[in-house]
C-alpha cells in the first residue's frame, strides 16, 4: 500500500518556505497528481523568489527520478 503524499511535509523537508507552500497551495500543486504536470513556466508566473524556483525544481527532479 502507497503512503499518502503529505504535501507541506515534502516541502518542509525540501527546505521550501511555508509561504512557497502556501502560494503552491493556493494554487492546487498539493498533490503528486498536480505536481507531476507542473512546467517551468508554470513556477515562473507564480510571485516565488528565484531561490525558492530553484530548490522547487531541484527537489522535484530528485523526487520525480525515485
Amino acid at each position: 500500500m502507497a503512503t499518502p503524499f503529505d504535501f507541506k511535509s515534502w516541502c518542509d523537508t525540501k527546505g521550501l518556505k511555508k509561504e512557497t507552500s502556501e502560494l503552491l497551495t493556493k494554487q492546487d500543486l498539493d498533490t503528486k497528481e498536480a505536481l507531476v504536470l507542473v512546467t517551468e513556466s508554470d513556477i515562473t508566473n507564480l510571485e516565488m523568489t528565484l531561490g525558492q524556483r530553484k530548490l522547487f525544481f531541484l527537489e522535484f527532479a530528485r523526487w520525480s527520478l525515485q
